[in-house]
């Protein structure tokens, strides 16, 4: 499995994935030996990991009883370190799946050169299975590649870490976001909208859970006179994260490009309804006014507006909770998700 090293010093939903596999069903199946190639800190020593990595893969495609090389990637230089992995695999005759994760990676393609393309198209073509995480994404992949053998997998979330029940009331109103603090998840969005539920309910509060712009953001909050409302927590894993979850009454986010996002799964688990914007496969998990609402990316009147229609009405609040929890454990859960990976290995190596 070729992904982010995992030592904690790499977030995000890849290693999130990654680390739900490695302690699933799958690695009770399946001997699985981790290759990460991408770390924290400068060029230098990404580079170096970078390097470690591909080694570490050859020796053991080379040395090892390696029949399969599952790569997880994204765009950008994500993918250009897993494509020359898959150089690697192939070189040394081993079946591949190529993982493909994030929402921009169409996009990415788009604004790629012509030799890029052609190495995108290459890894694509060659892949012996190409797993997605969403039936939108699976659609529109099939415009880059020939190859027929696409996946959809959506992303595993542990339910028997979260609470099994709904939240049953929306008392005190607690919004809840998590992911990188920055432009493209529509923070700014989240704070304006914020500033308009402020206004019917007073007391409620925002915790923004991840790194990124904090102090650009916090002079937002300030500029907006809505700080004492709005609480920076940082980047959580682990208890934090789960206590952040619990804590919370909805989940919120306003993002312009997602994939399948795992913290979208994980607010489910939770038992929290969710407002969301209706990019990637979101609209895939959250049905209208079921478990949660949609809106138009860059809106804040229409997040503002959802929020205040499921915290101001018990009934609905309780039906999209309870509708969250039942959803999480029979879609998402690990143990479901661990069965089908073990499934496409299964088929791509009897081939």
């Amino acid at each position: 499995m070729v992904g982010v090293y995992a030592d904690g010093k790499v977030h995000g939903g890849i290693c999130t994935v990654i680390d739900q596999y490695l302690h699933s069903p799958i690695a009770a199946t399946y001997r699985i030996l981790l290759s990460g190639n991408s770390t924290t800190g400068g060029p230098l020593r990404k580079a170096a990991a970078f390097l470690c990595g591909c080694m570490v893969l050859a020796r053991n495609c080379a040395f090892g009883k390696i029949s399969l090389v599952h790569l997880h990637t994204a765009s950008g230089t994500s993918f250009y370190r897993k494509a020359t992995c898959f150089l690697i695999a192939k070189m040394f005759g081993k079946k591949t799946i190529v993982h493909i994760h994030g929402g921009g990676f169409v996009e990415f393609h788009a604004a790629s050169g012509p030799a890029g393309r052609r190495l995108i198209g290459f890894v694509l073509d060659h892949a012996d299975t190409i797993i997605v995480l969403s039936e939108s994404f699976r659609q529109r992949i099939g415009a880059l590649t020939h190859n027929r053998t696409v996946k959809v997998v959506f992303n595993p979330v542990r339910v028997s870490d979260f609470r099994k029940e709904g939240k049953r009331n929306a008392e005190p109103v607690h919004l809840l976001f998590v992911g990188d603090v920055i432009e493209r998840k529509g923070v700014a969005e989240l704070i304006a909208a914020m500033q308009i539920v402020l206004d019917t309910v007073p007391s409620a509060k925002l915790t923004l859970c991840g790194g990124g712009r904090i102090a650009f953001y916090r002079k937002l909050c300030s500029d907006l006179k809505i700080s004492d409302s709005v609480e920076f927590a940082g980047f959580v894993s682990g208890e934090a994260k789960l206590s952040a979850f619990s804590n919370a009454s909805l989940f919120v986010l306003p993002s312009y490009v997602e994939g399948m996002p795992m913290v979208i799964i994980e607010a489910m688990a939770a038992g929290l309804p969710v407002v969301a914007t209706a990019v990637g496969g979101v609209p895939e998990i959250i049905e209208e006014g079921v478990n949660g609402f949609l809106v138009a990316p860059r809106d804040p009147a229409a997040l503002a507006d959802r929020i205040l229609r499921i915290v101001s009405d018990p009934a609905r609040y309780d039906a999209m909770s309870a509708a969250n929890v039942r959803k999480a454990g029979e879609v998402f859960d690990i143990t479901a998700i661990a069965a089908e990976i073990c499934g496409i290995y299964e088929e791509v190596l009897n081939r």
